[in-house]
């Protein structure tokens, strides 16, 4: 997953990665942790907004942003 957001941010210059797991997945959510994601700061309303409902009743929304 890191070598390929860097491929991404490199190639691409993304610079803002998101994953939406469900807030039961533990494990997801430790795993995305570990490479630098953290939960978004954005209120739930405007994660609605920017990047759609979700797949689960409980989803979370993580993000990682890269530096330059």
């Amino acid at each position: 997953m890191v070598a390929l957001m860097r491929h991404l941010h490199a190639d691409f210059r993304v610079e803002t990665f998101i994953v939406r797991p469900s807030r039961r997945n533990q494990r997801a959510i430790r795993a995305y942790e570990k490479v630098g994601f953290r939960p978004s700061q954005l209120a739930i309303a405007d994660q609605i907004s920017t990047y759609g409902e979700g797949d689960y009743a409980d989803t979370i929304t993580l993000e990682r942003k890269m530096s330059a």
